[in-house]
């Protein structure tokens, strides 16, 4: 029988493209964002009733998270309605 292993690596690089993800045996993030200025934003998606902030990867110091109903605002951490967040976007100037 055939035993293989997969090793997770963990990375954050810079390339061509301006989005993301991040996970490793801990923690995942599902977007993160290269803003203009070189800082680094997460983007989480949790579409339920309740939302907990538990995210912190070195890199990324600010967040937002995506939620059904929520709305909250602390220093580095954003927590909106994915409803409001979609009405707020421009469209992208990358095509994907």
């Amino acid at each position: 029988m055939l035993n293989l292993k997969l090793k997770e690596i963990p990375l954050i690089r810079d390339s061509s493209t301006f989005l993301w993800f991040y996970y490793d045996k801990r923690r995942e993030i599902d977007f993160i964002f290269k803003r203009e200025d070189g800082n680094y934003l997460g983007i989480e998606v949790k579409y339920k009733p309740e939302v907990f902030k538990r995210i912190e990867i070195n890199k990324v110091k600010n967040y937002i998270i995506l939620s059904k109903d929520t709305f909250e605002l602390e220093d580095r951490i954003a927590i909106v309605p994915i409803s409001i967040f979609l009405a707020l976007i421009k469209s992208s100037d990358f095509h994907l």
